[in-house]
C-alpha cells in the first residue's frame, strides 16, 4: 500500500515496477504477442502500468495513461511488450531456434504458438537471412 504521506517512496515503487513487475509481464511475450491485438487485453495491461505510474509519480487518479507514460518517460506497455516479443523472435531466429511452420488452411485446426506468431513477426519486418548473432556454446574442460 502506498499513500501520499506513508508507504514506499515513489522511487521504490518505480523500481519495483520496472525491475520486477514489467519483466514478469514481458516473460514469454513472444508466445502471446498476438493477444495484444485485442483491446481488452491491452486495457488490462495498461491498468497495471497506470497504477504503477500513479504510485511512482504521485499523480492524481484522473491523470490519463498517456500523460503518465510521458511524464515518467516509460513506453506504453503494449508497445513495450511488442518490442520485447520482436527482440525475442529475432534472437530465436538468429540462433536457429525459431520454428517456421506454415499456417494450415483448414478451419478448426489448433495452431502451434510459433505458427500463430509467424504472421506477427512477418508483419513487423524482421530482417531475413544471416545474422551476426552467434549461438552461445558451453565448453567445460574436465581435464584440469
Amino acid at each position: 500500500a502506498v499513500g501520499p504521506t506513508w508507504g514506499l517512496p515513489p522511487a521504490a515503487c518505480m523500481w519495483i515496477y520496472t525491475r520486477a513487475v514489467r519483466p514478469i509481464l514481458a516473460y514469454s511475450s513472444v508466445i502471446w504477442a498476438n493477444a495484444l491485438n485485442k483491446q481488452y487485453n491491452v486495457k488490462k495491461l495498461e491498468k497495471v502500468q497506470a497504477l504503477a505510474m500513479r504510485m511512482g509519480s504521485g499523480a492524481l487518479p484522473g491523470t490519463s495513461n498517456q500523460a503518465l507514460d510521458h511524464i515518467m518517460d516509460i513506453p506504453n506497455i503494449a508497445a513495450f511488450l511488442k518490442g520485447e516479443a520482436a527482440k525475442s523472435a529475432a534472437r530465436l531466429r538468429a540462433t536457429g531456434e525459431w520454428s517456421l511452420e506454415v499456417i494450415p488452411d483448414s478451419k478448426g485446426t489448433i495452431l502451434a504458438h510459433t505458427t500463430v506468431n509467424n504472421s506477427y513477426t512477418g508483419n513487423i519486418g524482421l530482417p531475413k537471412g544471416i545474422s551476426d548473432l552467434t549461438k552461445p556454446l558451453l565448453c567445460v574442460d574436465t581435464t584440469a
